[in-house]
């Protein structure tokens, strides 16, 4: 998947699954992605954009192929980044313990993490068979404004923090300048930025 890849031949590899709706993908995803392959020496970031995410009310405001174009665009020329589709594909509600069994089916002898937010390692405990998931995956957890990293309730969970830039940007807040008519440049990719004019989104 990168150099280090290459260079570890049959050692094994380091993937962190990096799960959300990605409606935009702004500029803190992409940090807290290079934070993660940096601190937690990986191989490679699978960025995978939910067809329906457990944890947020409502749907996506941009289309499936939009949300993807978007990851595409934002992650090119990085060799470290990956954007997989395998949800979109499954269709339905996007339960993080299928894709990650999905990625041990096809990364048998790869080390797993999966990077959330202090937000959501806060719930934790009540995401779908957590049992599952937490014995396919480590979770590398990224703090996040107004959230405190307190240890979790649920026994065995294997996971690290990851010191990422405490960046305030969030996908509604790009959709909510975007429709205000103000600049979001800064905050996503310029790649991003042009595609999200030149097709007219969140207006």
């Amino acid at each position: 998947m990168t150099k280090r890849s290459a260079r570890a031949g049959e050692e094994e590899r380091r993937i962190a699954l990096y799960g959300g709706v990605f409606d935009p993908v702004h500029n803190a995803h992409l940090s807290v992605a290079r934070a993660a392959l940096e601190e937690a020496a990986l191989d490679g970031v699978v960025f995978i954009p939910a067809a329906c995410s457990p944890h947020k009310k409502g749907g996506p405001l941009a289309a499936d192929e939009e949300r993807l174009a978007m990851l595409y665009a934002a992650t090119a020329g990085e060799p470290a980044f990956r954007v997989d589709a395998c949800e979109l594909e499954r269709g339905g509600v996007s339960f993080s313990v299928d894709t990650a069994a999905r990625f041990r089916a096809e990364f048998p002898g790869a080390r797993l993490f999966w990077i959330i937010g202090a937000d959501q390692w806060e719930r934790l405990p009540d995401w779908h068979r957590i049992g599952e998931l937490s014995a396919l995956v480590e979770f590398l957890v990224v703090a996040r404004p107004g959230y405190r990293l307190e240890p979790s309730s649920w026994p065995g969970l294997r996971h690290s923090r990851v010191a990422a830039p405490l960046l305030p940007d969030s996908s509604s807040g790009v959709r909510e300048r975007v429709a205000a008519g103000r600049a979001v440049t800064g905050l996503v990719d310029p790649a991003v930025e042009a595609f999200i004019s030149a097709n007219n989104l969140y207006k």
